[in-house]
């Protein structure tokens, strides 16, 4: 495996464990109903939202397309 393949398979792969992490823990905000627990999940959902945010706005500024790295979501309509 070329070494540039390597790199993409690995990032692919981290990408998207974070960004169906980041899906649990919104859903887990809209869901919960004890409200101390709801506060929680909701600065975790943030905070993924952040990172994955920060993620794909490295990625465009490297020229690399996020979907070419497993970045097949709308932050804004998915995430928020």
């Amino acid at each position: 495996m070329k070494i540039e393949n390597k790199y993409k398979s690995v990032l692919s792969y981290i990408i998207g464990f974070l960004i169906e992490d980041a899906l649990e823990a919104k859903k887990k905000a809209e869901t919960t109903r004890d409200p101390n627990e709801k506060l929680f999940q909701e600065g975790r959902a943030l905070a993924y939202y952040e990172v994955v945010s920060s993620i794909k706005n490295r990625l465009i500024s490297f020229d690399i397309s996020p979907k070419d790295v497993n970045f097949k979501i709308s932050l804004d309509k998915e995430l928020m």
